[in-house]
């Protein structure tokens, strides 16, 4: 499977940039897909009819609205290109550590899981073998092959 996700991330570095538009009476909204530093970026401008510029940047929720079929790649939002979340094992322990459930589920973790790191307060070593048991990265390297694909077909 790491051979499957290598091949597709040098595929994914010759994409670099793809465009979506949306056009409707009184606005446009560009949206830009970015794989060039190594992670997944989705962004946004929107303009108004007279083509001025209303908001850019991480602009989610407008890019949602007009394509939904980009839920994938918002969700994956600056992971690296195998899926993994940026600062994986800092962000998590983090978390458990201040009893934040919804940092774990945002991150991959089940309730059960989550409640078990927050009971248990594993050190980084046994964390980082949790985290291999409950194949949770594998989950995310998934989600990161399913978004390659995506991105090809756009």
């Amino acid at each position: 499977m790491i051979t499957d996700l290598m091949n597709y991330m040098e595929d994914l570095m010759k994409i670099k940039l793809k465009k979506k538009v949306y056009h409707e009476l009184y606005r446009r909204i560009d949206v830009d897909i970015e794989t060039d530093n190594e992670y997944f970026s989705i962004t946004g401008t929107t303009f108004n009819d007279k083509g001025k510029w209303i908001s850019s940047g991480c602009i989610h929720e407008d890019i949602m609205k007009h394509f939904p079929e980009l839920e994938l790649l918002i969700e994956l939002h600056l992971n690296a290109l195998d899926g993994k979340p940026m600062y994986f094992v800092q962000n998590s322990m983090h978390f458990y550590k201040h009893n934040n459930i919804n940092g774990l589920a945002s991150y991959g973790f089940n309730d059960k899981q989550a409640r078990y790191l927050i009971d248990a307060q594993p050190d980084e070593d046994i964390f980082n073998r949790l985290i291999d048991r409950w194949n949770i990265l594998g989950v995310w390297e998934y989600k990161a092959m399913s978004a390659i694909k995506l991105i090809e077909n756009l």
